[in-house]
């Protein structure tokens, strides 16, 4: 097309794409110059013509004008290119491309159709901008020259250099010492002889060309290519490559190829492998996986097939299919991982999780994760927390209709110490809403039968588990089926209910040939012959089912403030069938029990100290009391439930529950509240409120009426202890229960929960098979029997801004650009059948200090052990974690386990990252309780993780067979 060319203001200059004519008398007044179309100039120049047109450097009305006036003696104003009408008509006529000129000085060549424009010259055309110190237009050849540090800003590119051409009809932009970035996951800046083309596809060529990320004057790296190609959205690739570390070179590749395209595609996966894979040292063995493909299928499915490869020891090959379609809230993955190792077996795992809701009221979950050797991923692994967390497994599907949910679901977990497998499977539960007969529209209007409610549930369940490996711990292949029910009618304070339940459990007959504590099972009988110390151990199997129901009916009466008094009345019946009813259904005597319930709050206040206000302890006790007449049991009974069980009832129940609060004073929950909008406003971005942020905030606080703010001190739950007297005046002890247990919780240590359990009974010389000594507990010694504990330290928790350590300002948690991220991430794993990465994993970084404490003491019960089999002895194991900020450059994760039974660590994992602004470094070291460790140091780019140098040293299990 055409360029149309007119005057425009001031210093700005219209040409014709043809070649122009001009007669200096035709010349307007001043400085606003117009270059007529060939057809509308009457007499032509000699060729060698030229209009020159110079404007002063200012355009104060006193300058000396260059120009003679016009006629009228008076000084034409400029006009507005923007606003003069005959320039927007140009603009818009159809069939013409505009390109406009700007400079404090043009000169034309009418013969050549060269315009050069000096002094802040700038052309424009099509969206596309070009600015420089002297540009040259050649109109015969539609070429613009610039020089002068020209720059070209277009659509979707920008070019800066100190020499540059540009091709109006291509679009094609050529500048030497050009520097250009590209915006892709990154800000890549180009530098050398570029070439860029604008089009349908923008494309860059560089020669002699570097590339980096880092915007620094000096960057800390760069990559330099004798030839670099960029088809931007698609790719850049560069040959050969070489990588600088300032001015030192550290790197060599033959090539380099990025690709910039967004959202999933298909292409291969960048391998994985150290340094020492390449150049081995003193018998390392090399590694390499994730060498594979990723195949993007469709806008809702992906697949991809990888390889690993261990010398000496395995490899293998992973299948991983993900699928996500949001409109149908669809998503999940699945992988397959087959090992082929060096001595010839052969073993998979699987992994895989999924979810659906297909409708607003239907929810689908499933999970799946399972490996045919849980020895393998011993031997095999450097995570010390895979080594001997168990693999899990589960399906869930909820349907919500109108009356209630159904709920179907199913778990499998395999353990990781002996490869057992226990499973769960159906479990299927019904919860219908409660029905509410006669309601009435108004209470005042309720008669005694109105507003009655009906609820019932029913559950069943199965369960099964696996002995294999687990024969010291007396664990046998069995199964379990239990289904429980129930129904109640709720009218006022009436409240009549029933349920009953049935559990089906079957057990496998396991023996075993036992030398101290190593088993193996299936030793020879009877006739069995072993070294001193050795037997053959059988545990008899068999089959058990039990049942039972109960109806009750009671009424709770109000009293004086929150106490209420309940009387109960009921009935309970036992069924049983085993070996001692040679497999034959019996029932137990129906049992008819008399009862009444009181449970109350008392309160307790004080006085306040330090930042509180007001205290209040709080205790709600509930007291039971039950009474059952004796019942007749024949011999078959008695052998079956035991004679005690048959005697008197005379039970008295204790439920504690208390609570330890306070009510912060004024000045501590103003100062909570500010420290909550501090880190809840975008603006402070993790820093301090301005002056007008903060008065804002507290305006807005004041203005709403401010409720006391009460913390829990400390909170202790009591499980139920029950006391028979009939029992304790016949047998001396008269507790029922085996065990009682307290959980102690508290807001002033983040996450804090601690467990105490303690058994009561020593159970070691009751024999459940001898029907005089069933049912009774055995001598009353109170034991600790379990106590886990666990709770989370950082600057932010109750404990230290209570104590004043924090300082307003101070709670910085946004990581800068380029500092470690600060949210914990996954270790390195190796779990069969796990998703593949091309990457390697992120650990803590910088950002604020924290810690988790977790405890953990269990001890066995004290059961009946002729054979002194059982090892009494307490097993306690320590897991600590730590994250610390080291310096705003240096962060240090550290997480082990510490056996206090073993007086020895189980496992390490320790990590420092350095951020070396666009780079970081990690160094890692791992333990695990098999003997594995592994150290890994590596150095990867943040814009592309992918590009990496690792170094790494393992030594597994694997290795060593």
């Amino acid at each position: 097309m055409r360029a149309l060319l007119a005057a425009a203001a001031i210093s700005t200059v219209w040409v014709t794409g043809s070649a122009a004519q001009v007669r200096p008398d035709t010349l307007p007044p001043q400085d606003t110059v117009v270059v007529p179309a060939p057809d509308t100039v009457p007499v032509d120049l000699p060729d060698t013509t030229a209009v020159q047109v110079t404007l002063p450097d200012s355009l104060d009305a006193e300058a000396p004008d260059t120009l003679s006036t016009d006629s009228t003696g008076a000084r034409v104003a400029p006009p507005d290119p923007e606003g003069d009408a005959i320039i927007q008509e140009l603009r818009e006529l159809r069939g013409y491309v505009a390109t406009e000129y700007l400079g404090e000085r043009a000169v034309y060549e009418s013969e050549e159709e060269v315009l050069r424009l000096m002094g802040k010259a700038q052309v424009e055309r099509e969206g596309n901008r070009l600015t420089a110190d002297t540009i040259v237009y050649r109109g015969l050849d539609d070429l613009v020259e610039a020089y002068g540090e020209p720059r070209v800003v277009g659509e979707s590119q920008e070019l800066t250099g100190r020499i540059l051409y540009y091709d109006l009809v291509t679009r094609r932009a050529t500048a030497f010492g050009a520097r250009t970035e590209v915006q892709q996951s990154a800000n890549w800046i180009v530098t050398g002889d570029v070439t860029v083309e604008t089009g349908e596809d923008t494309r860059i060529y560089a020669t002699s060309g570097h590339f980096t990320t880092c915007d620094l004057a000096i960057p800390h790296y760069h990559f330099e290519a004798d030839e670099i190609k960029i088809v931007r959205d698609k790719y850049l690739v560069g040959r050969p490559a070489r990588l600088y570390f300032g001015r030192v070179p550290v790197a060599v590749l033959p090539f380099f190829v990025q690709s910039l395209e967004q959202g999933r595609r298909s292409g291969l996966i960048a391998p994985r492998f150290s340094l020492t894979d390449i150049v081995r040292n003193s018998g390392h063995t090399r590694e390499i996986s994730d060498l594979g493909w990723y195949w993007a299928i469709n806008d809702y499915l992906g697949a991809q097939v990888t390889g690993r490869w261990r010398s000496g020891a395995y490899t293998a090959l992973t299948g991983n299919l993900d699928f996500r379609w949001r409109r149908q809230f669809l998503q999940g993955n699945f992988a397959f991982t087959r090992y082929w190792r060096q001595n010839g077996r052969r073993e998979f795992g699987l992994n895989g999780n999924g979810s659906w809701r297909p409708d607003e009221r239907t929810n689908l979950s499933a999970s799946a994760s399972y490996s045919s050797s849980s020895e393998f991923i011993r031997e095999s692994t450097i995570d010390p927390l895979e080594a001997t967390q168990d693999l899990n497994s589960a399906f869930n599907l909820s349907r919500r209709f109108d009356w209630g949910v159904v709920a179907l679901g199913a778990d499998a977990r395999q353990s990781m110490a002996d490869g057992g497998l226990t499973y769960t499977f159906p479990r299927f539960s019904i919860s219908p809403n409660p029905i509410t007969l006669f309601p009435s529209s108004s209470p005042d209007l309720a008669r005694w039968y109105n507003n009655a409610t009906i609820n019932w549930n029913f559950d069943a369940i199965k369960r099964g588990s696996t002995g294999e490996g687990s024969f010291t711990s007396g664990a046998q292949d069995q199964s379990q089926t239990q289904v429980d029910g129930g129904l109640s009618l709720t009218l006022g304070r009436l409240s009549i209910s029933t349920s009953g339940n049935l559990d089906l459990s079957e057990r496998e007959e396991v023996t075993g040939f036992r030398f101290g504590n190593d088993v193996i099972t299936g030793c020879p009988l009877p006739d069995f012959v072993g070294p001193p110390q050795a037997f053959c151990e059988v545990r008899p199997g068999g089959r058990s089912d039990q049942a039972s129901w109960s109806a009750s009916i009671n009424y709770q009466q109000e009293l004086i403030g929150q106490t209420t008094l309940t009387p109960t009345l009921g009935v309970s019946q036992q069924i049983l069938r085993d070996s001692l009813t040679n497999f034959e259904y019996l029932a137990a005597p129906m049992r008819v029990n008399f009862g009444a319930s009181l449970a109350t709050a008392l309160f307790g206040f004080y006085g306040g100290f330090g930042p509180f206000e007001a205290m209040r302890h709080r205790i709600t006790p509930t007291i039971s009391y039950t009474y059952s007449p004796a019942v007749q049991q024949n011999a078959a009974q008695d052998s079956a439930f035991g004679v005690i069980e048959s005697r008197t009832r005379s039970q008295i129940t204790l439920n504690l529950n208390q609570t330890f609060e306070a009510k912060l004073r004024p000045s501590e929950r103003r100062e909570r509240a500010d420290t909550a909008a501090a880190r809840a406003d975008s603006l402070a971005a993790g820093d301090s409120l301005t002056a007008g942020d903060t008065l804002t905030a507290r305006a807005t606080r004041e203005a709403e009426p401010q409720q006391p703010e009460k913390v829990t001190l400390l909170s202790i739950t009591t499980s139920a202890l029950t006391y028979d007297f009939t029992r304790a005046r016949e047998t001396g002890n008269g507790f029922t229960n085996t065990s009682i247990s307290n959980n102690i919780t508290s807001d002033y240590l983040g996450g804090l929960s601690v467990q105490i359990t303690h058994d009561l009974f020593d159970q070691s010389e009751i024999n459940p098979n001898d029907p005089e000594q069933r049912g009774r507990l055995g001598r009353f010694a109170p034991r600790l029997s379990r106590l886990s504990t666990g709770f989370h330290l950082g600057p932010t928790s109750p404990i230290f801004r209570w104590l004043g350590i924090l300082r307003r300002g101070g709670d910085r948690t946004a990581p800068t650009d380029g500092n470690i991220p600060g949210e914990e991430e996954p270790g390195p794993t190796d779990r069969a059948g796990a998703t593949t990465a091309t990457g390697n994993q992120q650990s803590l970084g910088s950002g604020q200090w924290r810690a988790t404490i977790d405890y953990s003491f269990t001890r066995p019960s004290r059961t009946y052990d002729p054979q002194n089999l059982r090892r009494d002895e307490a097993t306690q194991t320590i897991n600590l974690s730590a994250s610390l900020p080291l310096t705003p450059n240096w962060a240090a994760d550290w997480r082990t386990q510490y056996s206090i039974t073993d007086n020895e660590f189980a496992g390490h994992s320790l990590n420092f990252s350095r951020s070396l602004h666009r780079w970081q470094a990690n160094f890692s070291f791992f333990q695990t309780a098999t003997g594995n460790t592994g150290f890994q140091f590596y150095v990867e780019l943040v814009d592309n993780r992918d590009l990496h140098f690792d170094y790494r040293e393992r030594n597994l299990g694997i290795d060593r067979r």
